[in-house]
């Protein structure tokens, strides 16, 4: 796990980088990447695969406040 997603005393909208891996995608969201995948196939979550001019294989980014954003859009409750 990065070091920005463990868990310390800061607020976690103040430690959570703006690009995140797929997989700290997965342990923020609680899904599986399958569910990751799909929802960026979707367009529902922003993402980016960062990869050498040419290559076909690269890192996938997820951005962490489309996620949040998504999350917060299908969220329940709150009394609000």
């Amino acid at each position: 796990m990065s070091e920005s997603l463990k868990n310390t005393n800061a607020p976690e909208s103040a430690i959570m980088p703006e690009w995140i891996t797929v997989a700290e995608a997965c342990r923020f969201a609680s899904v599986s990447k399958p569910v990751i995948y799909d929802w960026m196939n979707r367009g529902l979550v922003r993402n980016f695969a960062a990869r050498e001019r040419g290559q076909v294989r690269g890192v996938r980014r997820v951005s962490s406040d489309s996620l949040r954003a998504f999350m917060d859009s299908r969220s329940t409750g709150g009394g609000k």
